[in-house]
């Protein structure tokens, strides 16, 4: 048994037009519960390929591969025995059924007999061949026509004579059907692909080179292309014990111009590049960082896993492993991406729990480069076969991916699916990209551009760019970044950085040069809360009501140091009009404040409490000590200790501006904090 899927031949390649014009098919029930085997073919590595449980469900293995076997079918264990067979059942028994459906997907005329069977489990032949033997199709949906049957069939049982066709018989699928009409292979499309106005571009010379190209990653602003090259005699090059120079695997780059043509390309040197196999997988929004394939060892070597690697300066860093808690690949081969805030990690890996060869899996970070244990996306995602080259779209749900287990016109085709919950087990099923982008083929690396308008792809070892019609774009973004800096040196800082708006709250962390980013949805606002220790927190709002289409907005943060005289303006506090009662909208900025207090608990502050200068003099003093004495009252019942908490009420006597408008006026409505110890 061969360990890798065939290519499809030239025959299934005339079948992939036909599937193209999606012609109504009947409706047909495909078996969804194994009942009897007589074998199947085991593979110690790999248990659950070629089980009986590759046959349930519509045909997968059969349209993405055409010919030959593939593990997402059932085999049995040898491949010239008398006699197998495999017995499915229905979860619904079909009265009146007039068709029984069965795909051959490899050396397909050893089927000897089918059987019904009833409810109460009575067998009815209806199909025997006693001239079997080798046909000439390497794959084929054998159909056999019988008349309506009387009884509601339960389940159906297949047997085969293998002995008559040498070698291993694969069956990717059995259904039933109440129609006489043909049963057609169906590949589950993406929603608009007939809508794409344009077919996939190859690109130039000036990237496809006579070598091979791979993994572009587009930048999230869509201005520089990451790729890997390899072979190529620009690469760094490793040595051999012949003293032989081997030009492996490279990460190169090249800047896309206003009218989307290409600089030249430039080899990105060291240290992300050395004599090994060297590829890079994302690119933050910022350009600033960098997932880079393998570990990279002190002694030059390499070992499995991913790293991260930082520009500083114009010059990117040493990589640096990421930890992931409890991880592990039994495959040679593994491709990784990190989402647009940074943080969520997608990889193809195979660990214990796969479903095949290698699954999609999702980590969650947990502090600077540390990653939690890697779960398995599930099997709407993962097939028995090989699932590769993961990439999480900038609005951190839709997901792009190449599968060999999927329906597809070739041998690995691209899909696309969009994650329904948080759980990252739930997903759309995928639906194929088209035609416009899966060849008879090799196709992977699927990469988009935060506006979702372009994306790059790998066809046959070159790259290609195509334009995205909308539903297969992902949702629209704003793509917001920045830095968290000491508001007295300017230096960064690592902190924590909260980003709520009415309906949703999420967390995420700068990193030690204190960059943050995340990918927010338009028509919204939003507050963007920083903190770290020793700092007061800050915050700043973000008002993107009117932004509809894909921007980038900057937005750095400032942290002022807890130390002995720095005072800061409370943002975001707010009292009923002309009284001292919080509303609730105040209560996340004081929750930080009290958070960070907490944190630093010699700390002595006094609330300054200030108010427009128009009015009663005594009555705004008042009104001010209360607003103040109502924020030190909302600490003390978080935790905050009443000695730590001084009060000052200036009313309106020290206004920060003396216009008369509503905008002068809120701005001199202010409560202040200043560090007394």
């Amino acid at each position: 048994m061969k360990k890798y899927v065939f290519l499809l031949s030239a025959l299934f390649g005339l079948w992939a037009q036909a599937l193209w014009a999606q012609m109504q098919a009947p409706e047909v029930y495909w078996a969804d519960q194994v009942l009897e085997y007589s074998s199947y073919y085991t593979r110690l590595d790999d248990p659950k390929q070629y089980a009986p449980e590759q046959v349930l469900g519509p045909p997968n293995g059969f349209l993405s591969n055409g010919s030959g076997e593939s593990p997402v079918m059932w085999a049995p264990s040898t491949p010239n025995a008398n006699e197998e067979f495999i017995k499915v059942g229905f979860s619904k028994p079909v009265k009146g059924v007039r068709q029984v459906v069965v795909a051959e997907c490899s050396r397909p005329g050893a089927i000897r007999e089918i059987y019904f069977y009833d409810t109460d489990d009575n067998p009815y032949l209806v199909y025997r061949n006693t001239n079997l033997g080798p046909l000439r199709e390497k794959s084929r949906l054998f159909s056999v026509s019988v008349s309506p049957t009387s009884y509601a069939v339960k389940s159906v049982k297949v047997i085969l004579s293998p002995v008559k066709v040498p070698g291993y018989n694969c069956i990717d699928a059995i259904g039933i059907s109440t129609d006489t009409a043909p049963v057609k292979p169906h590949i589950p499309v993406a929603d608009d692909v007939f809508e794409w106005k344009a077919t996939a571009e190859k690109l130039s010379e000036t990237i496809n080179s006579p070598y091979i190209e791979i993994a572009p990653n587009i930048s999230p602003d869509g201005t520089i292309l990451y790729f890997t090259r390899e072979n190529h005699p620009q690469n760094i090059p490793l040595v051999n014990e012949r003293g032989e120079k081997e030009y492996r695997q490279d990460v190169w780059y090249s800047k896309i111009n206003p009218d989307l043509s290409f600089s030249e390309p430039v080899n990105l040197g060291p240290p992300i590049n050395n004599p090994s196999h060297n590829s890079s997988f994302s690119i933050s929004a910022d350009g600033t960082t960098m997932l880079i394939n393998n570990v990279y060892l002190p002694d030059g070597s390499m070992k499995k896993g991913v790293s991260i690697a930082k520009k500083i300066d114009g010059k990117w860093t040493q990589p640096e492993e990421l930890i992931i808690e409890g991880f592990e690949n039994s495959s040679q081969f593994s491709e990784y991406c990190l989402s647009a805030d940074g943080q969520v990690l997608l990889m193809a890996i195979k660990m214990a729990d796969t479903h095949g060869g290698k699954d999609l899996y999702v980590s969650f970070k947990k502090g600077e480069k540390r990653f939690s244990k890697p779960r398995n996306l599930g099997p709407v995602i993962n097939t028995a076969a090989n699932e590769m080259s993961p990439f999480l779209a900038a609005d951190g749900k839709t997901l792009y991916f190449a599968s060999t287990g999927h329906p597809g016109y070739g041998s690995s085709d691209i899909f696309m699916s969009r994650r329904l919950d948080d759980s990252w087990t739930n997903w759309t099923p995928p639906k194929n990209l088209g035609p416009a982008v899966n060849t008879k083929g090799w196709e992977a690396y699927f990469s988009i551009s935060a506006s979702g308008e372009y994306a790059y792809f790998v066809s046959n070892e070159d790259i290609y760019r195509i334009q995205v019609s909308i539903k297969s774009r992902p949702k629209v973004v704003i793509m917001l970044t920045g830095q968290v800096r000491n508001e007295r040196t300017k230096a960064p800082i690592a902190a924590e950085v909260k980003i709520s708006s009415d309906d949703t709250t999420f967390t995420i962390e700068s990193d030690a040069q204190g960059m943050y980013q995340a990918s927010l949805e338009p028509q919204k606002k939003y507050v963007v809360h920083a903190s770290a220790k020793g700092f007061f927190p800050a915050e700043v709002t973000i008002d993107l009501s009117d932004k509809k289409e894909y921007t980038e907005v900057v937005k750095d943060i400032e942290l002022t140091p807890l130390e002995k005289g720095n005072k800061i303006r409370l943002e975001n506090i707010y009292f009923a009009r002309g009284r001292a009662d919080l509303l609730p909208e105040s209560y996340p900025t004081l929750d930080a404040l009290a958070e960070t207090l907490k944190e630093n608990p010699n700390t002595v502050i006094l609330l300054e409490g200030h108010t427009e200068p128009y009015g009663n003099k005594k009555s705004l003093i008042k009104l001010s000590e209360d607003r103040v004495k109502a924020v030190g009252s909302y600490l003390i019942r978080k935790g905050i200790d009443p000695k730590r908490i001084k009060y000052k009420a200036y009313g309106g006597t020290r206004p920060l501006t003396m216009k008369d408008d509503e905008a002068s006026r809120a701005l001199n409505r202010r409560v202040e904090v200043k560090v007394l110890k």
